[in-house]
């Protein structure tokens, strides 16, 4: 259990850092960090985050968070294939580091998931 909850708090920590990411680059010019929206997105993506690790918590039901990782996975995928299509220099880099954290995490987390089912 301590495994799961530690995997769904380093996956909030990615999805914080993903906005942070997808704020810096520029569009016209300009990127959004600091902005008022960028701040919303992060505090959106750690509220979710809280809710669904503390709802797994209390009701020992790993259904919300097998699909929040699921949903990552696929949020990390998508994360890496934009920094190859779009990204340039030392923000195409760290996109694909963290999009490469965030899958070995939650892969790991779907392979603890599965391992009472190969023992």
């Amino acid at each position: 259990m301590l495994k799961r909850t530690l995997s769904l708090i380093m996956n909030v920590s990615f999805s914080v850092g993903i906005v942070i990411i997808i704020a810096a680059y520029p569009i016209l010019g300009k990127n959004t960090i600091g902005k008022p929206g960028m701040w919303f997105a992060v505090l959106t993506c750690f509220l979710v985050g809280i809710v669904v690790i503390g709802f797994s918590l209390i009701t020992k039901s790993r259904l919300l968070a097998n699909l929040y990782q699921g949903i990552s996975l696929l949020v990390y995928l998508m994360m890496i294939g934009i920094a190859l299509l779009v990204l340039s220099g030392g923000l195409q880099i760290l996109s694909i580091l963290l999009g490469m954290l965030g899958i070995l995490n939650s892969g790991g987390y779907l392979l603890i998931l599965m391992k009472p089912q190969f023992s």
